[in-house]
């Protein structure tokens, strides 16, 4: 599996996961354990890339706000002031989508089964029908060292996002105003 390189000092990979998924014989995953946990990899480094640029670009853009919601209310710098002060029916649309696109992953694993490729949302290139309005097609081997790096930069991304959290609680300020750039 692409990222195993056998290091594996508590032995997660060979707990059992127990997914929601149940395969052909109604007992076990429909994924194996190891795919399972890769799955929850690839999506959590995923959403740690979008959180890392959140916790960035407020410092250098911020959406202009209105009447409705507000003249500041997307103005806070610090994204975990920001968060606090979001509009309600901001994050409400923000939670629909994000149901939206995870009832749709699971539809696709539980479609797929066993021949699922862990993060494999239809996009980009690949076998089937997908949305892949950039074009992609890489050769096999390129498009393995894409994974591998998705995979690495997901894993920087989760770590980052966590240091980048630490500090916005302990400062208070958002990035831009801690390094002394302003808008």
């Amino acid at each position: 599996m692409i990222g195993d390189v056998g290091f594996d000092p508590l032995g997660l990979s060979t707990s059992p996961a127990r997914p929601w998924f149940t395969g052909l014989d109604g007992q076990n995953g429909a994924l194996g354990d190891l795919i399972w946990y890769r799955e929850a990899e690839v999506i959590h480094g995923r959403i740690a890339q979008l959180a890392v640029l959140g916790f960035i670009v407020p410092g250098f853009y911020t959406l202009p706000g209105n009447d409705w919601t507000g003249i500041s209310a997307y103005s806070y710098t610090n994204p975990l002031e920001a968060f606090s002060n979001v509009p309600r029916l901001a994050l409400l649309q923000i939670f629909v989508f994000m149901s939206f696109l995870e009832t749709k992953r699971i539809n696709i694993i539980n479609e797929e089964g066993e021949n699922y490729i862990p993060g494999d949302l239809r996009i980009g290139q690949g076998e089937g029908e997908r949305w892949n309005p950039l074009g992609f097609n890489y050769s096999a081997e390129d498009y393995e060292k894409k994974q591998l790096q998705e995979l690495k930069h997901g894993r920087l991304a989760m770590l980052g996002v966590l240091g980048l959290w630490g500090q916005a609680q302990a400062s208070g300020v958002g990035l831009a105003e801690q390094l002394g750039w302003t808008q």
